[in-house]
């Protein structure tokens, strides 16, 4: 015996077919992605990825927009898109970390589409030179011809994550009363002696100073001290326990701005820059300036790098108070990052810093700053301040990283104000934490590993700019 029907089921039942074809007619997302057709005849490719940065911090967010094109003959169906994060310029890798997953219309031949997302730097990715990857057509959906060329890729540089340092606590005392308020200091070492250029009575002079106690440094215009209290001189000598010891330099030759002095390891190496003061020959060794180092009363001048292969010599020779030999560096003349530490023995070793998009450069005012360990420098970019250790850059923001101690001790300014980076990538505002009232820290300029610093600071009261000492006192 047979069932009845109730009435009008048949009705319903093709109301509904006629609505939900409509409906997925249309769009909508719960119908799904269609069967493919037998014959596939459409081919994406992703057409290029742009990014608001591309360098970004662990834990930041970057905005994408990527662009898919159909090269096919025909219409493209609905597809999906992974982003990834990978350290690998291969793909697939195993070091990929799926960001963001994008939703592809169906795109006619010859047609694009652009879709924009924000991804999170997961706080896992690794440090340095990342790339980001996009693959179209995820599940395979789009009916494709081929699906070889469904990956793009992009560079990009992470970051390591700066924590605050909240326990820091630093007291500030203006070196004036010592020095005089026309004084500059060029350098100070961990028993905390400090050297400066004072002018009195418009005469400048160097001295040397000490628990309050005052040396006049004779005819030595110092521009660094080391450990051991040797003094690098600007006129090509160094000053030992009132002895001043010449290179033999002429000085007419000796390129020692301010900014280019001359600086002293702990070996008693000193490296700088000197210029040709007659027309060089056909075998000088250099033609528009020279990298040296005196080393054990001899004077080794570095070859000069070739210029038309993108090299230029660092002209800000960096402070050093590491190992032997680690005095000269020369850096990329274009947009780039590295280059090469030049040692005693006239050897180099490269520096690369993740190359993307710049680094340690001279164009834009950038450079190196000082040498903290065997693969550990600090200085500017066109960006900011930033620090390279085995080959990472961390960026620490608007400004510039100025010395490093051997403990890797970074101090330097970021939008304006001093700041200080610890090894363990916890960075302190100065005026955050200075327990002397009526002062701005603008710029932290020189460290030792007693927690010793030379700043550059504002008075609140007078607006007087001056160099103080800060001490960390916890």
């Amino acid at each position: 015996m047979k069932t009845a029907k109730p009435v009008g089921l048949e009705y319903v039942s093709g109301w509904r077919a006629v609505m939900a074809a409509i409906v997925c007619a249309i769009g909508a997302a719960s119908c799904g992605s269609p069967e493919a057709p037998p014959n596939p005849v459409s081919n994406l490719v992703v057409a290029s990825i742009s990014m608001d940065s591309t360098e970004a911090t662990q834990g930041s967010k970057v905005s994408l927009t990527i662009v898919f094109s159909n090269e096919g003959v025909g219409p493209s169906r609905r597809s999906t898109a992974d982003v990834w994060l990978s350290r690998s310029p291969s793909f697939p890798d195993s070091s990929n970390q799926l960001l963001a997953t994008i939703q592809v219309p169906s795109i006619a031949n010859g047609a694009a589409y652009t879709a924009s997302t924000v991804v999170i730097v997961p706080n896992s990715a690794p440090e340095g030179q990342d790339y980001i990857w996009v693959q179209a057509d995820v599940n395979g959906t789009a009916a494709q011809t081929d699906r070889n060329d469904d990956t793009g890729m992009r560079v990009f540089s992470v970051y390591h994550k700066l924590l605050a340092n909240t326990t820091a606590r630093f007291t500030l005392a203006p070196l004036s009363t010592t020095l005089g308020d026309s004084s500059t200091i060029a350098g100070i070492n961990d028993a905390g002696q400090i050297v400066a250029r004072v002018w009195t009575g418009g005469t400048r002079h160097g001295v040397l100073v000490q628990g309050g106690v005052t040396t006049d440094l004779g005819s030595c215009d110092p521009s660094d001290i080391n450990d051991a209290g040797t003094v690098a001189c600007m006129d090509g000598s160094i000053w030992t326990n009132g002895q001043v010891t010449s290179f033999g330099l002429d000085a007419q030759e000796l390129k020692v701005a301010p900014q280019n002095a001359l600086t002293i390891n702990d070996a008693g190496q000193v490296g700088g820059m000197v210029i040709p003061t007659a027309t060089p020959g056909a075998n000088a060794v250099c033609y528009t300036e020279c990298a040296f180092i005196w080393t054990s009363g001899r004077v080794l001048h570095l070859p000069e790098p070739d210029y038309g292969g993108g090299f230029q010599l660092g002209e800000s020779v960096p402070r050093n108070r590491t190992s032997p030999g680690m005095v000269v560096l020369t850096s990329y003349y274009h947009s780039g990052e590295g280059g090469s530490r030049w040692m005693a023995d006239s050897s180099s070793v490269s520096i690369d810093c993740n190359s993307s998009p710049a680094g340690f450069t001279f164009v834009g005012g950038g450079s190196f700053a000082a040498i903290g360990g065997a693969d550990e420098y600090v200085g500017e970019n066109g960006s900011g301040a930033i620090t390279c250790k085995g080959g990472v850059k961390t960026f620490l923001g608007p400004g510039a990283a100025r010395d490093i101690s051997r403990k890797g001790i970074v101090v330097g300014d970021v939008n304006g104000h001093g700041v200080v980076l610890y090894p363990d990538f916890s960075i302190a505002v100065i005026d955050n934490a200075l327990s002397t009232p009526g002062w701005k820290v603008l710029h932290a300029d020189l460290v030792n590993d007693n927690g010793q610093i030379i700043a550059t600071a504002q008075e609140s009261a007078t607006g007087r700019t001056s160099q103080v000492l800060i001490t960390q006192v916890q």
